[in-house]
């Protein structure tokens, strides 16, 4: 496989990777707290209290802890402990997520523009946290 391959390879495998899980780490978190919103009561009265700042702040806050704690954690996981790995199999040839596509996986998901979340969140976008 030349380098032009690999490329379109690595692009297909690390999108096929990162779009379900942005759906089911980021976007499934987020449908719970609207759900929430909604239906119970404590948490309606406690978001229907908040002005625009506290509410956000109480986003940024939220992203920064759900996105950056909770999925980064996972993938952190795979990138700083060899014991762990994810694997890729095509055509019975494994490929290894940390060495063969990516030094960091927690890098593709905050990329501004570039990374997971902006392309495939339907709920969120990267919000400059530390700036």
């Amino acid at each position: 496989m030349n380098e032009r391959e690999f490329e379109k390879f690595w692009d297909k495998v690390m999108d096929g990777f990162g779009k379900p899980f942005i759906k089911k780490c980021v976007d499934n978190v987020y449908d719970k707290i609207d759900k929430y919103k909604k239906e119970d009561k404590i948490f309606k009265v406690f978001f229907e209290s908040l002005d625009k700042e506290q509410l956000d702040n109480y986003n940024k806050i939220a992203y920064e802890q759900f996105v950056y704690g909770y999925t980064a954690g996972i993938l952190d996981i795979f990138d700083h402990h060899t014991e762990f790995s994810l694997k890729y199999i095509e055509n019975n040839k494994e490929y290894d997520f940390n060495w063969d596509f990516s030094d960091a996986l927690v890098g593709e998901l905050g990329a501004e523009k570039f990374g997971w979340i902006d392309r495939f969140s339907k709920k969120i976008k990267i919000i400059k946290i530390w700036v």
